[in-house]
């Protein structure tokens, strides 16, 4: 009988993947080479299309062979990121045993795409050598390999270990799979499982009530084991893997190489939406042969800037949705927990203004690292004077954050002085010079007043072409009316701070994360290159803030999705 079971079929792509791609790609360089001698029209390309100030000579954007290649590499990889991938997220955040079938589209679709853009690459020469499209493309393949085969052991090594009656220790600190109720009972007759303790619904591993080391690990450690371990279908078979971990994953598999992989699992599917943004980021220069000879570093740093900005959007517009609502980040009150991790994480002021310090002590050293050893000009002076700001806005914000500082500026220098001279005269009391009560919400508008002024002070830069001038005033004011809706935010939570766990979701983060978002990828957009290309083909800057917005709105449609589906499928876990 045919076995199409997920796990059957993503060990099939992953062989697949991992016996195709090196011979592709042999023969794809094999094909570069022979193409060196082929592409004299490619050569002319630039001359008769282009003027001298665009500096995309030889691109695959005016390559006019294979172009079904490209869009087919292009439609799955934007399919797979950006559309997949959610799914993915919400179903791996939730322990949904979705996550598997969703695990296995995202893995069969990446592999689509890169067959397709390897035999691409086969077919066309070689318009941007050495680009790093390629090579981070390569890497997420093998990451996502390396991912999905260590899920799969970790899978088998774990049901293994549960029909093993000496892995009791292993038990004691780790849940095995979950598994539904179907499932569960055709395991019965393939596994025995050991004996359960009373208390043990089943669902969970087997616990001591001696176990200190269970009691250590607390919420923190239990709610990564879970997250995993409810993550998929239990998956045994009699194989020789199986077989081979039935007998030795007790001693291959201790507590502390599950806690690696545990972490290395979490960090891969967290990073994931970062690595594809830079990677679909990464293929749009390629193809439009953007950022090369000296304008690259302005490449990189409009791109990486922007983007920074972008994602700082996507966070906005998470918390707003109830994101990281543990963390008391969800614009509501920390709730009381006994994890370790969840107490020392900091408010979120303290890490945007962190970050906004961390920004300018490097940004001071390596602003003027374009025009090393040349005469400093006013421009100069004047991206000198923002990192400075930046420098000093994070320190401050840094400093109202810290409970130590606070706590000294609370201090009362009349506390050794008599009291009797503040004594009311119709009350028999004196006047509070006490601390006041901490509140539950923090007011720290520094992060939001650096913002506002970087804003403005972006929106009157100086540049060499009406179009960047208007894309740069662009999104400098929507940074700048990001800023003033954080400040309005602060506001509303001044006059109504939030009295419970529950996020509050106050309106004006909506237009925050708006306008960071929007201005996010407006700034990646101002870059010379970019701008000079737009002037080429007669886009006009009206036309680049529309498609910005209508982008921005169906991002941030396609986030509330995604936070809807979690929290669906978390409460179908829990039983509502």
């Amino acid at each position: 009988m045919l076995d199409i079971r997920p796990s059957r079929l993503l060990l099939s792509f992953v062989y697949t993947l991992m016996v195709l791609i090196p011979k592709v790609y042999a023969h794809e360089h094999h094909g570069h080479a022979i193409s060196e001698m082929a592409p004299p029209a490619a050569k002319a390309v630039n001359s008769t299309v282009l003027g001298t100030d665009y500096h995309a000579l030889d691109s695959y954007y005016l390559w006019k062979e294979d172009k079904m290649l490209l869009y087919s590499h292009i439609v799955t990889m934007v399919i797979s990121w950006v559309f997949v991938l959610p799914f993915v997220l919400a179903f791996n955040l939730s322990r949904s045993p979705l996550y598997y079938p969703t695990q296995l589209a995202f893995v069969g679709g990446n592999f689509l795409g890169v067959v397709c853009s390897m035999m691409y690459n086969v077919r066309t020469p070689d318009l941007y050598p050495n680009n790093v499209h390629h090579k981070l493309g390569l890497m997420i393949i093998g990451l996502l390999t390396i991912h999905t085969i260590m899920g799969m052991i970790w899978r088998r090594s774990s049901g293994s270990a549960r029909s093993v009656g000496s892995t009791k220790k292993l038990e004691s600190s780790y849940t095995p799979l979950y598994t539904s109720t179907d499932e569960e009972e055709e395991l019965d007759d393939l596994v025995v499982s050991p004996p359960r303790v009373s208390g043990d619904s089943g669902l969970g591993a087997e616990r001591s009530s001696s176990s200190e080391h269970s009691t250590e690990l607390g919420h923190d450690h239990n709610h990564h084991r879970d997250r995993d371990s409810d993550s998929f279908p239990q998956v045994i078979c009699s194989t020789r893997m199986g077989s081979f971990l039935q007998r030795h994953a007790p001693y291959m598999f201790t507590p502390t190489v599950m806690r690696v992989n545990d972490l290395f699992s979490s960090l891969v599917i967290r990073l994931l939406p970062i690595i594809g943004f830079v990677q679909i980021t990464a293929g749009l220069v390629v193809i439009t042969g953007i950022f090369v000879g000296s304008n690259v570093l302005n490449g990189l740093a409009h791109t990486v800037k922007g983007g920074i900005f972008f994602w700082y959007g996507v966070l906005t517009f998470g918390r707003f949705l109830g994101a990281f609502g543990e963390y008391g980040w969800a614009w509501n009150i920390r709730p009381l927990s006994n994890s370790k991790w969840a107490k020392r994480v900091p408010s979120c002021e303290m890490v945007e203004s962190s970050l906004i310090l961390f920004y300018g002590t490097i940004d001071v050293f390596l602003e003027h690292l374009a025009a090393w050893g040349h005469a400093w000009t006013h421009m100069d002076l004047e991206h000198e004077s923002i990192a400075i700001l930046f420098f000093g806005g994070g320190l401050c914000g840094v400093l109202l954050e810290s409970k130590a500082v606070r706590d000294l500026l609370y201090l009362n220098p009349q506390d050794d002085e008599d009291h009797s001279q503040y004594m009311q005269p119709s009350h028999e009391t004196f006047t509070d010079h006490r601390a006041p009560r901490r509140t539950k919400a923090t007011y720290n508008i520094l992060p939001s007043l650096v913002l506002f002024l970087l804003g403005r002070s972006m929106s009157g830069h100086h540049q060499s072409s009406s179009l960047s001038v208007a894309m740069h005033t662009q999104w400098g004011q929507l940074l700048s009316y990001a800023g003033v809706a954080r400040v309005a935010t602060y506001v509303l939570l001044y006059i109504s701070p939030p009295r419970s766990t529950v996020p509050s979701r106050p309106p004006t983060e909506v237009v925050a994360a708006f306008c960071l978002m929007a201005g996010g990828l407006i700034f990646m957009l101002s870059n010379k290159d970019s701008i000079a290309g737009f002037e080429k083909y007669g886009y006009e800057e009206s036309f680049i803030f529309t498609l910005i917005s209508a982008l921005t709105a169906f991002l941030m449609g396609w986030i509330t999705v995604f936070m809807a589906i979690k929290g669906w499928r978390m409460r179908r876990a829990q039983g509502k």
